[in-house]
């Protein structure tokens, strides 16, 4: 983009515009104050100038730049999205997961629970299960980000494909949909009856 002064442009030549005139037809302002007593200010000076001038129509710098990336906008939202759907679906195949890995236990959870172990000792054992092969996931899943966010970087505004705060969040935001997955069969298995659980041996 060049900026061509106005003064400059002589009387045989034109400047490419939206209308083919030498005349202005963009005023941009930058100021502190706000947008809309801004505007009026111009239009009162652009009157003094001339009372037959249009009326001014304001844009902020900030609707501009929403309105030329309102596409990029709608992508990162769906985006967003789907990430969400995809973190609702783990958490449910993790779910699923630990609540057949419990039920296969139940003979196994039953026996404990004879022999004296509390449902505390029960909820964090199968806690403790989840979580390890959380970690294991998480540990072969973050290098597998990076490596994939190398192959992305020139796609990304504003986010560096090093940056750990994101992939420490994720990896959190993970662990506790694991811990959850793990906590909820966790209880029901605490809670089962031991004729039931020594039935099913």
């Amino acid at each position: 983009m060049a900026f061509l002064p106005f003064l400059q442009v002589k009387a045989s030549e034109s400047v490419s515009s939206a209308n083919g005139s030498n005349f202005a037809t963009v005023i941009e302002i930058r100021s502190s104050g706000r947008p809309d007593a801004i505007a009026a200010e111009v239009r009162r000076a652009l009157a003094e100038i001339d009372p037959r001038l249009p009326g001014l129509r304001v844009n902020t710098l900030s609707d501009h730049v929403s309105r030329e990336l309102n596409q990029e906008n709608v992508i990162a939202a769906l985006a967003m999205f789907f990430g969400l759907v995809a973190l609702v679906l783990s958490c449910l195949g993790l779910y699923g997961l630990m609540a057949y890995a419990v039920q296969r236990r139940t003979s196994e959870i039953g026996v404990r629970i004879a022999l004296g172990a509390r449902r505390a000792s029960i909820i964090g054992m199968v806690i403790r299960e989840a979580m390890v092969q959380g970690l294991i996931g998480i540990l072969i899943g973050i290098p597998a980000a990076f490596a994939a966010l190398r192959l992305v970087a020139n796609q990304l505004y504003g986010v560096s494909p090093n940056d750990l705060k994101y992939s420490v969040a994720a990896a959190l935001v993970l662990l506790l949909c694991i811990a959850i997955a793990g906590y909820l069969p966790s209880l029901r298995a605490s809670r089962i009856d031991l004729v039931i659980a020594l039935q099913s041996e």
